[in-house]
């Protein structure tokens, strides 16, 4: 379900994934257990699209609101691990946990929307046609299949991001056109490289890169049958994944954006740095505050949504 805060419109679903610690989950408790939670989450911004539990591993699925994935995962297992142990469960979830962004749709499909969209745009200049084309990129060594991972577990934090220019202002070919590849290729490297809880300022504090190693996971839609067990969640310190644009794509009065966040940032945050660095290069407040952001992965929500 597509929602607004103030000027982000926005479409965001995670699946979270979490063990227990000791022992066996105890079985399905019954719908009352359910509904308290759905109640308690509601109260979060959390709203539950479907659940999965077994008794090594337990997954929900949500749309949720535009909080941080670290945010969001804590409210899921804080919420879900109170209510067990007031059910008279007392073993405890383990401290790693997994989340994954979710969409409507997958990651193939959102990639090839934003590198195909000069194919569906009704422009005459073919000059003007030909400089949009070469403003476009993508970086390979950002892998949106990937997680990030730290101390506490598993992420995958992808957004697909729309700036649009204030009144549909007309990107020009001769003046601040040639400038965006530049500046969205520093805003990721930047992305990679600061503090997550700076990317919103006007000036990000330079920090330690964020931890995450390059763990892959499949899925048959909603199980993830290769997350692993919670010890299997330390991340590794080689060729670790790092939050970046993957690519880029402009048109003549809006820019489309695929990114690896970092997990402390909210959408939110992610996209004022977006806009933020459009308006520095242009030189002005070309670019709109009202703005378009999305989850997605490998799996589709609408899968999930079938399956359940």
């Amino acid at each position: 379900m597509k929602q607004t805060t103030r000027d982000l419109v926005h479409r965001l679903a995670y699946s979270w994934t979490g063990w227990p610690q000791s022992e066996p989950l105890p079985p399905e408790p019954a719908a009352d257990f359910l509904a308290a939670l759905d109640a308690a989450w509601s109260r979060d911004g959390l709203h539950r699209i479907s659940h999965r539990w077994q008794p090594e591993i337990i997954q929900f699925t949500f749309e949720a609101g535009p909080d941080t994935p670290q945010t969001i995962a804590a409210r899921a297992k804080g919420r879900l691990d109170h209510a067990l142990r007031a059910h008279g469960w007392r073993a405890g979830l383990a401290r790693k946990v997994a989340l994954r962004s979710l969409g409507e749709n997958t990651l193939e499909t959102v990639l090839h929307y934003i590198a195909t969209q000069l194919d569906r745009a009704d422009l005459a200049d073919p000059r003007y046609v030909q400089s949009l084309a070469d403003a476009a990129w993508s970086d390979g060594d950002v892998d949106l299949s990937e997680p990030l991972a730290s101390g506490h577990g598993r992420y995958w934090y992808n957004l697909h991001l729309v700036a649009v220019t204030d009144e549909r202002w007309r990107v020009g070919r001769e003046d601040f056109l040639a400038k965006i590849p530049a500046a969205v290729r520093a805003w990721s490297a930047e992305l990679g490289s600061v503090d997550a809880s700076a990317v919103g300022r006007d000036k990000p504090v330079r920090a330690g890169a964020l931890p995450a190693p390059p763990l892959r996971s499949a899925a048959d839609g909603h199980v993830l049958r290769n997350l692993g067990t919670a010890d299997g969640l330390v991340p590794s310190e080689r060729n670790r994944p790092r939050p970046g644009v993957h690519s880029l794509a402009v048109m003549p009065d809006h820019v489309h954006v695929s990114v690896r966040a970092p997990t402390d940032a909210t959408p939110r945050q992610i996209a004022d740095g977006l806009r933020r660095t459009l308006n520095l290069a242009a030189g002005c407040a070309l670019f709109s505050p009202r703005m378009y952001a999305g989850t997605f992965s490998d799996y589709a929500l609408s899968i999930i949504r079938q399956r359940h």
